[in-house]
């Protein structure tokens, strides 16, 4: 692989073009066979008497001869001027590399990329609006985990001088159980696995973040790595993830729990009550919608050959 973007050749291309235009603009005006004269000439100015007495004056002395028919070697430079002037041109034209994406950040690991479903889910582990949308999506996973993925996006506030790196609503607790979240789901054998892992947590709601044991527990009884779940909750990693989640949800500008996106788009809210939802939030909409919004090329679940489009989902702004 060569390493460079499309961007990054252009700039290679103009810095290059820009040499060999300005190398061929000083060999023309230093070279011996050519004069201003000549140039001017060349350029389709005819020169008035005046001037031509102005060009005597840049003879050598002695040499009151007329200009001689211009050089070979000048029509080749000239050449290469014009060519270089078109090819830096083209170069500089606005519009012509290719602009980053959008979404997301390059800093921020997302699930881009693959041709599933990507259902993102803006939430605070022990917000009860998050509650809410998990135990809905519940019974969404089992249906359609096959051509969906989930990305939590933790709405917090980064605050370096914080115990967690972020200052979260309901405490230090609740940033503990984003990570323990954050940490079974990067380690999760499969997303239902993962959801198993959430209800457990989420039926102990009032000791989310402040048992590990709980949470231990729930990792085990759904089938996780428990080794790497632990080291991951007790380490760098699992704030190393929390800071990313967080980092996605301000570069999303999302500040409502619980806010949920499909493919991108705005797709539903839940705060103290649904709204935002034009495709409806009970776990069939959600079905429909992902089913419908799936694109991949491995077989649909069956469960799919219920719904037909238009999916429903509000399509919004790209996230910018």
């Amino acid at each position: 692989m060569l390493g460079i973007e499309k961007g990054s050749l252009r700039a290679h291309t103009t810095l290059a073009v820009s040499r060999l235009f300005f190398s061929s603009v000083f060999f023309i005006l230093q070279s011996s066979s050519i004069h201003h004269y000549y140039l001017l000439s060349c350029l389709g100015y005819r020169p008035m008497e005046t001037d031509y007495l102005l060009t005597q004056d840049h003879r050598a002395p002695g040499n009151d001869s007329a200009p001689k028919p211009l050089h070979r070697r000048a029509v080749f430079w000239l050449a290469l001027l014009l060519a270089g002037l078109g090819a830096l041109t083209w170069a500089l034209l606005p519009g012509t590399s290719t602009p980053p994406p959008a979404h997301p950040p390059q800093s921020v690991p997302s699930l881009w990329g693959s041709d599933k479903v990507q259902v993102e889910l803006f939430v605070m582990s022990r917000c009860p609006d998050a509650l809410k949308v998990e135990e809905v999506f519940g019974s969404v996973v089992p249906a359609v985990y096959s051509i969906m993925d989930v990305q939590l996006n933790f709405i917090a506030e980064l605050n370096p001088n914080a115990t967690f790196g972020a200052t979260c609503m309901h405490g230090d607790a609740e940033c503990q159980g984003n990570i323990e979240e954050l940490c079974a789901l990067k380690h999760k054998p499969d997303l239902p696995s993962f959801w198993r892992f959430l209800t457990c947590l989420n039926n102990h709601f009032s000791d989310i973040g402040r048992d590990a044991d709980l949470s231990l527990k729930c990792a085990s009884s759904a089938g996780l790595d428990t080794a790497a779940f632990l080291a991951c909750t007790t380490q760098g990693e699992g704030l190393a993830l929390f800071k990313q989640s967080v980092e996605a949800a301000v570069f999303a500008g999302v500040k409502t729990s619980a806010t949920v996106y499909i493919d991108g788009s705005l797709r539903c809210v839940e705060d103290g009550g649904w709204y935002s939802c034009p495709g409806g939030y009970r776990p069939t909409d959600f079905i429909r919608d992902i089913c419908n919004a799936y694109k991949g090329s491995a077989p649909k679940p069956s469960i799919c050959g219920q719904y037909r489009p238009p999916s429903g989902i509000h399509k919004m702004p790209a996230l910018v």
